[in-house]
């Protein structure tokens, strides 16, 4: 969650970090996580039926948690190159890491090879499309059901299909 001004002032020292499961029938909270220790500006999130990845605007990197129980631990973190800025839309497919970019002198969407373990060292890409930014930045990004060369892409009050050349 991020906090906006206040009396006209803002205070950063209000931002946290908090994942919530949700109910997807009645949106009601199931539970939540503060994770604002390793994460004040989530953007963005994505489960991948093992681990939750989240995007942090704060320090260039995608942190992986795992559930436990009731808990939620942090296992590593995916470093990018610092020139991709923050990732505005992620998602895992296999072995493989996609995350979308738009503001640094890196983007478009980029493909990563999940290394076995994270550890501080940048991951480069292994793969990159360029994205056409026709109405203002992404917004984040799905791939289209069956067609593993498309994408659906999210800007402003638009939605494109985009096919990724191969």
């Amino acid at each position: 969650f991020l906090n906006g001004p206040e009396n006209g002032k803002y205070d950063p020292k209000l931002n946290k970090g908090v994942i919530a499961k949700l109910d997807a029938k009645t949106l009601e909270v199931i539970s939540s996580w503060d994770i604002t220790e390793d994460v004040t500006w989530i953007d963005p999130v994505c489960f991948d039926g093992e681990f939750l990845w989240v995007g942090d605007m704060s320090d260039l990197g995608i942190h992986r948690y795992v559930f436990d129980g009731d808990q939620i631990k942090r296992a590593g973190v995916l470093r990018y190159p610092s020139e991709m800025h923050f990732s505005q839309g992620i998602r895992i497919v296999g072995k493989k890491l996609y995350s979308i970019h738009t503001f640094g002198s890196m983007d478009g969407l980029f493909e990563f090879e999940l290394p076995s373990e994270l550890t501080d060292e940048v991951v480069r890409p292994s793969k990159v499309w360029r994205v056409p930014e026709l109405f203002t930045h992404a917004e984040g990004f799905d791939f289209v059901p069956g067609k593993p060369n498309e994408i659906w892409h999210a800007q402003y009050r638009h939605i494109d299909r985009i096919r990724l050349s191969e």
